[in-house]
């Protein structure tokens, strides 16, 4: 049996933690046998690529609150407020992505970008600050307001 497939059979690839398993493949297997050094290599570079593609699976979502599906909003003002929480500072709450952001990434024209961020603010979705800086507007600062 390769040392590989001790290090399956030993220890549960897909578990939460695969680098402290990692690890403790690395100081139970500490050796000078250069076929063992080529093996533990290969299980700890497995182990390190599962934790990297779990990480970066969690990083390509968006949580919705719950109460943004209690407002009756269309499905434009839906897409911006996604994108708006998808931008958003988890720290401070604020984004501060510009119109023409907006419309390129979420494919919707101007005009209803528009419209949608006027008619979340009215329901009180979100809260819209604009910036100026030296009389010149800047991109307006959200702050959502969903719990």
């Amino acid at each position: 049996m390769t040392l590989q497939q001790q290090v399956s059979e030993q220890y549960d690839l897909r578990s939460a933690q695969p680098m402290q398993q990692a690890m403790k493949v690395r100081t139970e297997w500490s050796g000078s046998d250069p076929l063992r050094q080529h093996e533990r290599h290969h299980a700890f570079a497995k182990l390190q690529r599962i934790h990297t593609e779990r990480r970066n699976a969690m990083e390509n979502f968006t949580r919705i609150p719950n109460s943004a599906f209690d407002f009756h909003l269309s499905s434009i003002e839906f897409h911006v407020l996604c994108y708006l929480l998808k931008c958003r500072n988890s720290v401070t709450g604020k984004c501060f992505p510009s119109y023409n952001r907006i419309v390129s990434d979420c494919h919707i024209s101007r005009s209803s970008v528009v419209k949608a961020l006027k008619h979340l603010e009215e329901k009180g979705i979100i809260t819209v600050t604009r910036n100026y800086r030296r009389q010149v507007m800047r991109s307006n600062s959200y702050e959502i307001n969903l719990t």
